[in-house]
């Protein structure tokens, strides 16, 4: 059982990709696994205007090195200003602590920043997919509430998403989600957690599994 609670860093119901110490795959048959984050997130130092693509991308540089590459995905949460909060794919060009974002907004920020752990669809492996996840866990607040949902890429899988309130925050209770997705070649399929917006605490999930199932 994990016992490594995932940081919410904001409770305004930014979305942040999940990652934790301990995630392992199953059968990984025409996919790959990235742990991502592993349950360390990366401090941002600055957001400032691309300086190859100004207007369109936003350069992010982080306090330390990330170790990311092009085509993860990450989260930013907590900005202290500007509009960049959510889902983004990493794009490249990529240095040790700066990576590059989608993005019109270039105002300068400090936040937190998640790589979340993806399931990678191989080359050969796109189409529709039956998707099932299970969790169990508590939450850190009583009546906290969580909204939980599938990205493929930076894109939400609205069909996927499902609310839980602990209302007693101790007590361990079970969620979970299925629906029917689209995932491309080389497609990431990301976990992804928030608080509701009057909600603040964090959560741990105690167990996990995400199936997915070719159709």
């Amino acid at each position: 059982d994990n016992t490594d609670a995932f940081v919410i860093v904001d409770g305004g119901s930014e979305q942040q990709a999940y990652h934790t110490n301990g995630l392992a795959a199953g059968d990984l048959a025409g996919w790959t696994f990235d742990v991502g984050g592993g349950g360390t997130s990366f401090p941002v130092a600055s957001i400032a205007d691309s300086p190859g693509s100004s207007g369109s991308q936003a350069e992010i540089t982080t306090t330390g090195s990330h170790g990311l590459a092009a085509g993860d995905i990450v989260s930013l949460a907590n900005m202290s200003a500007g509009t960049n909060a959510g889902i983004h794919i990493v794009l490249a060009p990529i240095v040790a602590t700066k990576i590059e974002i989608t993005s019109a907004n270039s105002t300068n920020a400090t936040d937190t920043m998640d790589q979340a752990a993806t399931l990678i669809a191989d080359v050969g492996s796109a189409g529709q997919y039956l998707i099932i996840w299970t969790a169990s866990g508590t939450s850190e607040t009583n009546s906290d509430v969580f909204d939980f949902r599938v990205y493929v890429n930076a894109t939400e899988e609205v069909s996927t998403k499902q609310q839980r309130k602990f209302s007693v925050g101790a007590d361990v209770g079970a969620y979970s989600g299925t629906s029917i997705i689209t995932v491309p070649d080389t497609g990431h399929v990301v976990f992804v957690i928030n608080n509701d917006a009057s909600s603040t605490g964090d959560i741990t999930l105690r167990d996990f599994a995400l199936v997915l199932v070719r159709l």
